[in-house]
């Protein structure tokens, strides 16, 4: 027995660890987009299917003795593989495919997929040999503890390893790991080759399993496992989408939602104590309450939402995990019982990152598994009476769950309709336009104000405006918003010294948005906008005239589609004589553009006497320590402007944005200029403390 869970344990946690460990290491390839960790669970998600698959075909065609010669076959394979993880990882940017999560797909696969799929596999695997060697003794206690393995592997990575090894260590650390796991597994793997073919009938005895089902229901609970196990794994990828979303994407927030999703399998599979279906049904009305909220736009603080979030998660995986426990076949039916709960696993990570944005313009597959997880509770109930029923009796209940299956899509419809109605999903009159792709979600929609002069059409990604512009032609041209005349930015353009010596600019600017920043531009300027995201610039384009005023004065405007901080890296020094940092996907901040490794970058491309600029406004973040000090660690003198509302008359209260800029500058006689000196705001005293890098970032270190 020590040696089966010995092997697991290490196992889970080495298969645990390496998820947000890989999922940092790609980040910053594709823009640090909350995206990159969803794409990052569908290939692990995927990995584990496989791996289940192998260890149910292995256990079903082979005996004892030759499914461990095999197995440690491919545990010397995965060996070499990672060996050659180098290589895989040089390889792993050749053939840009246009999809970015079957890239991230295709670079974890080159990189760890060997590897993976061999943790992936030992736990089912273990499992039935332990069945094999001990009839009679349950095997869903080493499933429990392969979960409790997988939440310490997951926990230790925000809360020890990040904070304590580089990401390089952390990699060297954990090849070291790995093979521990392959020599102690191979050891188990051993001890089986004495082992006899299994007997056809399984020995009587404490197994764990529920009843056998009538042969008729089998199907119907094999499916069950299927659609449980999807909804599940939706759930979790639906949730951490709403969280980072509007937050940051950083490990933690990978590992909160990961790790509440691994506690309802521990629990559930442990003890049938946990999990009680009249419990968690009202748990779950209370839930659907906490999501039509939140559906209806309620935007309580961060941390009641996030508190709120992984309730919701909470609870819709104790309703898919608890009744899937409850479903739990024999062991002879073991491997095929796992090889269905990874299947529908990975089918729930299919749904969320590749079926969802290509069919909804909204983050709506949230509301979708959290409705789902109700309508399977009733299902379920209705199933164990449909056991002890016969004839015409069984059909009365099919005809009682339809109608309460139809009760539930009828409030559904209702809540929808009322939120469309109100606007809350965008879908009300003034919306123009509106679309979602692996980097979010965008609308343009026209915001009309008493004072027609203060008429607009504003831009979203996510929930968080992103830039506005006045319709009426005498307006049209002003800066608007974090952007207005006056603001950190402005003065960083309007009163550098080649502008007010009448020398043309060359700007560079990280984020696009409506292309605010470009009603600047004068005759002769060069503008330079960074944008990962195609949708933006189009929409920018195509309801926004801010880009194409600019050049009809003269301006020459130029878009670079890509991550900013690796166009950059791979770019000569542009001789910046303004450089803009203000990029956000929704209300986060991409990480990897706020390291100093970052900070380096930006600073070669400055010209003499160069200005930064970095937009740091944030509900959830205080970012001012952060960015001051990269920005002094480069040797800039810095200074803070904020603009606590609008001197734009008529705006709607929620265009009435306040700013928050940084300001660097190469040479201190810019700060000094009369204008900007009585723009600028006081320091705190604690305000050039922190220090973010590619290998350690940490979200506790900003919360407001």
């Amino acid at each position: 027995m020590r040696l089966f869970a010995i092997t697991i344990f290490v196992s889970s946690f080495l298969l645990f660890q390496v998820q947000p460990m890989m999922g940092k290491l790609i980040l910053p390839w594709f823009g640090g987009t909350p995206a990159v960790w969803t794409a990052c669970l569908l290939f692990f998600q995927s990995a584990l299917l496989g791996g289940y698959t192998y260890a149910h075909w292995l256990t079903e065609r082979f005996a004892p003795a030759r499914q461990a010669t095999i197995h440690v076959g491919l545990l010397a394979i995965s060996l070499l593989w990672l060996a050659l993880a180098p290589l895989a990882a040089g390889l792993a940017g050749v053939g840009d495919s246009g999809v970015p999560a079957l890239q991230v797909f295709a670079i974890l696969t080159l990189v760890i997929g060997g590897p993976f799929l061999t943790l992936s596999a030992t736990a089912p695997l273990l499992q039935s040999w332990f069945g094999l060697r001990h009839p009679g003794r349950s095997p869903y206690r080493l499933y429990a503890l392969s979960n409790v393995g997988s939440l310490l592997g997951l926990f230790a990575y925000p809360f020890l390893i990040e904070w304590t090894l580089r990401l390089p260590v952390q990699r060297v650390a954990w090849w070291g790991g790995y093979a521990v796991f392959v020599a102690v597994c191979a050891a188990t793997a051993w001890r089986m080759r004495t082992e006899p073919e299994p007997a056809q009938a399984n020995a009587v005895g404490n197994d764990g399993a529920r009843p056998t089902a009538k042969p008729g229901l089998r199907r119907i609970d094999a499916a069950l496992w299927l659609i449980l196990s999807a909804c599940g794994s939706a759930t979790l990828l639906a949730v951490t989408n709403q969280l980072c979303q509007n937050v940051a994407s950083v490990p933690f927030l990978w590992v909160l939602p990961l790790g509440l999703y691994l506690v309802t399998f521990i629990l559930c599979f442990d003890s049938d104590g946990w999990y009680r279906r009249g419990l968690f049904a009202v748990g779950w009305l209370v839930a659907l309450v906490a999501g039509l909220w939140l559906l209806l736009g309620g935007s309580p603080p961060l941390m009641a939402q996030i508190a709120i979030y992984c309730g919701i998660l909470f609870v819709c995986c104790m309703v898919c995990h608890g009744e899937l426990a409850a479903l739990r076949p024999e062991p002879r039916r073991l491997t095929r019982y796992f090889f269905l709960i990874s299947t529908g696993g990975a089918l729930g990570g299919v749904l969320v990152s590749l079926v969802a944005p290509a069919i909804f313009d909204g983050f709506y597959e949230f509301h979708v598994t959290l409705f789902g997880a109700g309508l399977l509770l009733i299902l379920l109930y209705r199933r164990d009476h449909w056991l002890t029923l016969d004839g015409p009796e069984r059909r009365r209940q099919v005809s009682r769950t339809a109608v309460a299956a139809a009760a539930l899509a009828v409030c559904v419809a209702g809540a929808w309709g009322f939120a469309r109605w109100t606007g809350a999903l965008g879908g009300g009159a003034d919306r123009i336009a509106r679309d979602r792709n692996f980097y979010g979600l965008v609308s343009a929609q026209r915001e009309p104000a008493r004072d027609p002069r203060a008429a607009t059409v504003s831009f979203t990604h996510g929930n968080t405006t992103h830039g506005f512009q006045f319709t009426d032609p005498a307006r049209k041209a002003e800066p608007t918003g974090y952007y207005q005349k006056g603001s950190g930015v402005g003065l960083a353009i309007d009163r550098h010294p080649s502008r007010l010596a009448g020398r043309p600019l060359k700007i560079g600017l990280i984020g696009l948005g409506v292309g605010t920043l470009a009603a600047y531009g004068q005759a002769g300027d060069h503008l330079i906008f960074y944008e990962i995201d195609p949708q933006v610039e189009r929409y920018a384009r195509a309801y926004f005239t801010f880009l194409a005023d600019a050049e009809a004065r003269g301006a020459t405007v130029e878009t670079r589609i890509g991550d900013a901080r690796l166009v950059l890296a791979a770019a000569g020094a542009e001789q910046f004589d303004v450089l803009v940092l203000d990029a956000f996907s929704s209300d986060a901040v991409p990480a990897h553009l706020l390291t100093d490794e970052a900070f380096a970058i930006y600073r070669t491309h400055l010209s003499a006497g160069g200005v930064l600029a970095a937009h740091v406004s944030n509900r959830h973040l205080d970012l001012t320590p952060l960015v001051r000090g990269a920005m002094e660690r480069i040797g800039l003198t810095t200074g803070q402007i904020w603009r606590q509302s609008s001197d734009q008359s008529g705006l709607p209260e929620a265009l009435d944005l306040h700013s928050h800029w940084i300001i660097g500058a190469d040479r201190p006689d810019f700060l000094a200029d009369a204008t900007v000196a009585a723009a600028l705001s006081p320091w705190d005293s604690e305000t050039a403390t922190l220090r973010w890098t590619d290998d350690f970032s940490s979200l506790f270190q900003v919360l407001r």
